[in-house]
């Protein structure tokens, strides 16, 4: 069986079969432009191993699970086809959320932000999706407190609140 290394920037490498690793668009891109280097390492030079690790193990987990299910659908519904929605996506497996949920805030952006890097779709809308979640029943202050945008001008929030009432039921 043919592995891919993953170099992380302070130097770890993880080891994976080509197969896991090619549900990252960036690694594909290298085995295509570099079929001669078998089991050569990656480097990623803008990915701390704190988010590699979690990367990793995701896309291990995600590969055995679609081994095992191969006609699961690859299409995201986000909630249920009824009028019954309950603010959960139901393409997001209960060993996904509770992976992400088992990360810290911080680790799961630093993971979404190294899916992105590397290509890995998957991985970026089932992180979003899981955010999407915790974000659904918050408060526009604590949306913001949780992502860590900060506080508009209280104008622009006054005009907003004139404008479109809706937004701040």
């Amino acid at each position: 069986m043919s592995l891919v290394n993953l170099e992380s920037s302070d130097g770890v490498v993880y080891s994976l079969p080509t197969d896991v690793g090619t549900l990252s668009s960036l690694v594909q891109d290298v085995i295509m432009h570099c079929p001669e280097d078998g089991n050569a390492t990656i480097p990623l030079p803008k990915v701390p191993n704190a988010a590699l690790g979690p990367v990793v193990e995701w896309m291990r987990r995600k590969k055995q699970v679609s081994s095992q299910f191969p006609n699961a659908s690859g299409r995201c519904t986000h909630g249920n086809t009824g009028n019954d929605y309950d603010g959960k996506d139901s393409e997001l497996s209960n060993w996904e959320r509770s992976f992400f949920h088992d990360l810290d805030k911080d680790v799961l952006f630093m993971v979404l932000n190294t899916a992105n890097y590397m290509g890995i779709t998957g991985l970026i809308a089932s992180g979003s999706s899981f955010i999407a979640e915790i974000i659904s029943g918050m408060t526009m202050e604590e949306t913001r407190a949780y992502l860590n945008v900060p506080p508009s001008n209280n104008n622009n929030d006054e005009q907003l609140r004139k404008k479109y009432p809706w937004l701040f039921l």
